[in-house]
Formats: C-alpha cells, sequence, structure tokens
C-alpha cells in the first residue's frame, strides 16, 4: 500500500469535486449518483470522479480531508467541471 505522498490518484465522490480539481491535474467523471427513483436528496446528481496526478501529493490527502466540511463551499452541489486529460 503506498503512502499517502505517493498518491497518484483518488476517487471524489460529491459537490466538492469543483473545489478538488484545483489540487490535481486531470479527472474523469465516471458516473452521476442517481437513486432511481426521482427522490431528490443531497446525494442525488453528484458527480463520481477519478482523480489523477496530483500538484503536490504530499499534501493531498491533509487538504482532501477537509474538503468534506460543512463549509460555505464545499457542501454546495456544483456541476461536474468537464473531464481533462
Amino acid at each position: 500500500m503506498a503512502s499517502p505522498s505517493e498518491t497518484d490518484a483518488v476517487l471524489i465522490v460529491g459537490g466538492q469535486l469543483h473545489r478538488a480539481t484545483t489540487l490535481i491535474r486531470s479527472w474523469t467523471v465516471l458516473a452521476t449518483l442517481d437513486n432511481g427513483i426521482g427522490v431528490d436528496n443531497e446525494e442525488q446528481g453528484i458527480p463520481v470522479a477519478l482523480c489523477e496526478r496530483p500538484h503536490d501529493p504530499k499534501n493531498l490527502w491533509p487538504t482532501l480531508r477537509r474538503l468534506g466540511r460543512r463549509d460555505p463551499v464545499g457542501m454546495v452541489a456544483a456541476p461536474a467541471p468537464k473531464t481533462t486529460t
């Protein structure tokens, strides 16, 4: 198992993807959560993305740990950014 400082990819689930994109060089939205029954809830419509090639692997995990905290930016579900490579 690689140490956090050797991380080259992470899976981001949630509305905070728009913030995580500043930390990595490329991302691909793999799916969008859908409960399949049309119930509108906090998770409905949020992206699931594979984020690769972090700018600063050593500080990636400490920064990602804060993305899900209840703050005005991290908890707002934003449209998924376009996929980059």
